[in-house]
């Protein structure tokens, strides 16, 4: 599907090089399949949580978070557009970057860390028993014993950031993405 922060061949090649079992399930579907599922991750990353700074193209073209304007600005990274000033996004002190720059074609992309990010999250797709702990979770269930094994879990309001239906490995990645504050309009 195009409007994934992947596509299948891309996934393909970055699953080639990463670990872990739900990785290597999820390259053995077919490119159908595996298109599905980096379309439903790339659902999720986009409604996992707020994200810091701004849609790269605000003209509503954009389907995706990401490519995004940040607070960081380096030299190889294009000035902030109007509408950004407008909305207050540019401080004169530490200005509007975007979050990945491709310096030889010119154009913001998506950032590796998503990609990957994108990547296993499709792989917790395939894993049935992640989705279920995370609704036994959301519906309230704290800890849950069988015969010797028991587990506990955090409720969502203890975890940083909150329960945002991404895998661990994902979460992490797109944690430094997350929105921490915001400034006041």
């Amino acid at each position: 599907m195009s409007d994934s922060y992947l596509t299948v061949a891309e996934a393909r090649e970055w699953g080639a090089s990463l670990p872990g079992t739900g990785v290597t399930t999820l390259m053995a579907k077919t490119d159908e399949q595996l298109g599905v599922l980096l379309f439903a991750a790339s659902l999720d990353i986009d409604a996992a949580m707020p994200y810091q700074g701004v849609k790269y193209d605000a003209s509503g073209d954009q389907v995706r978070e990401f490519p995004r304007y940040q607070r960081v600005v380096t030299s190889q990274q294009p000035a902030p557009p109007e509408w950004a000033v407008g909305q207050g996004l540019a401080l004169p002190v530490a200005g509007i970057g975007v979050w990945d720059w491709d310096s030889d074609t010119d154009t913001a992309v998506v950032p590796d860390q998503v990609k990957i990010a994108c990547l296993y999250q499709a792989a917790s797709l395939c894993d049935e028993s992640f989705q279920g702990r995370l609704d036994a979770i959301r519906s309230g269930l704290a800890s849950q014993s069988v015969g010797s094994m028991s587990e506990s879990y955090l409720k969502p309001t203890d975890l940083p950031g909150g329960l945002s239906g991404l895998c661990d490995r994902a979460q992490r990645l797109m944690d430094r993405y997350r929105l921490r504050s915001a400034p006041l309009l």
